[in-house]
This record gives C-alpha cells, structure tokens and sequence, in this order.
C-alpha cells in the first residue's frame, strides 16, 4: 500500500504529470474533514484513520486541492475549508462509491 502512496507521490512530483490524479481514498476524507474546517493535524489524524499516509502526502494533496479550489486556508484561524467545488466532488465521489462500492480503492480524481 505504502508503495502505492510513493508512486503516486512521485507523479505528483513529476514536472510532466499535468493534469495530477489523487487517489479518491485519500481525497474523501481530507474534503470530510475540511467540511468541519479542520487544521492540518486535525486532517492527518482524519486521514489516517482509514489509510496510512505520511505528511508530505497530505501536504501535496492539499497543495492541489487548493490549486483546483476545492479547498481554501482560512490563515486567521488556521483551518482549512470545504469550497462549494469541493462540496460538489464530495458528492461525486460518494455518487461513485454507490455505484461501485468494490473499486474505491482504485478510484482516482484528475484535478487540472
């Protein structure tokens, strides 16, 4: 699974990766927590729940989220923030999940 993380990972680095894909079980949960205007260490430990990921994942992760304004940083309160395009991508994915509960794991998110 780690192995996973570190190939996608190294798209996410890759100068010629554009558009990026991030994994759709570890989108959810940052786009849930994000919903209860979650810091980063609330996000991690959110995560991490239901997957394993190291901090510099997250950290890209919601680097493009913001980027593709599914997200915001509230820097006053230092929490991030659920947008109205990710509240829609939350929906997506759970539009997903109901119709093909089996493949999750294997959903990706291609964020331009």
């Amino acid at each position: 699974m780690l192995g996973d993380v570190e190939k996608l990972d190294e798209k996410i680095d890759s100068a010629e990766t554009s558009p990026v894909y991030l994994k759709t079980s570890i989108v959810e949960p940052i786009l849930v927590a994000c919903n209860k205007k979650e810091s980063f260490s609330g996000i991690f430990n959110f995560v991490n729940k239901s997957e394993f990921i190291p901090e510099a994942v997250l950290r890209k992760y919601l680097f493009h989220l913001i980027n593709g304004s599914f997200v915001k940083y509230d820097g006053r309160k230092k929490v991030f923030v659920l947008c109205n395009c990710g509240a829609e991508l939350l929906h997506v994915i759970y539009s997903q999940i109901q119709d093909n509960p089996i493949f999750y794991q294997d959903l990706t998110i291609k964020v331009e």
